[in-house]
């Protein structure tokens, strides 16, 4: 799932994962799009950011995560998705 934010007027996205069957993920991403979510950037590298509730009630008790082992191992991801 992928998430975007403006930081003086530029644009970045990132991304985060959650773990389950497929059809569980879609019917969660298709019932946030366009939905908030937190988020923390590093204000001296706005690339930078996480997610700050990772435990997140809409995410239907699946915990979010954007440890780099895990993500390698999700599905590839367009964040112009999440841009859009």
């Amino acid at each position: 799932m992928g998430y975007a934010y403006i930081v003086q007027g530029v644009q970045y996205a990132g991304f985060f994962a959650l773990y389950d069957d497929d059809s569980h993920v879609r019917k969660l991403s298709d019932g946030l799009s366009g939905d908030t979510v937190q988020i923390r950037y590093n204000p001296s590298d706005p690339n930078v950011s996480f997610l700050v509730d990772r435990n997140d009630s809409r995410f239907e008790g699946l915990a979010a995560t954007q440890n780099p082992e895990w993500l390698e191992q999700s599905p590839a991801f367009d964040l112009q998705d999440a841009v859009r």
